[in-house]
């Protein structure tokens, strides 16, 4: 079961973050990749089904903001973009926040996928099905 405490440890292990983000790429760029077509449309879909999620809360939202703190400050000390920073801290809200209402879906499941990785999410790679598309 995906739990607050993995993802916890996987962004501060080694590197985490670096791995992703020390390449010599146009994160502006990338963002706006993100921003056209279907994984904003996913991003949006999924952020409603997870606001929508029961309240059935697994830990407080203070967990939640510290995730999303940590990811910022490391993503803007390793870039110095801060709307790449802003991006990243809210995939990783709307992580905590599927991961705290037991409402983590495929598609969520995949962009954590795309993370671990070490790869940062620009395109839908799981449908509403849990089907790689």
């Amino acid at each position: 079961m995906l739990s607050l405490d993995y993802i916890w440890n996987a962004v501060h292990g080694d590197l985490f973050f670096e791995k992703i983000f020390a390449s010599d790429i146009d994160w502006d760029e990338q963002l706006d990749r993100r921003d056209t077509g279907e994984f904003d449309e996913n991003w949006t879909m999924n952020h409603d089904i997870v606001q929508n999620a029961a309240e059935a809360r697994r830990f407080p939202d203070s967990e939640i903001d510290k995730l999303r703190e940590f990811a910022f400050k490391k993503v803007f000390a390793i870039t110095q973009n801060p709307d790449l920073a802003g991006y990243v801290s809210d995939d990783f809200g709307l992580i905590g926040e599927a991961v705290q209402k037991h409402a983590a879906t495929p598609w969520i499941r995949g962009m954590i996928k795309d993370y671990i990785e070490g790869t940062f999410p620009i395109s839908s790679r799981v449908d509403e099905n849990g089907t790689d598309e």
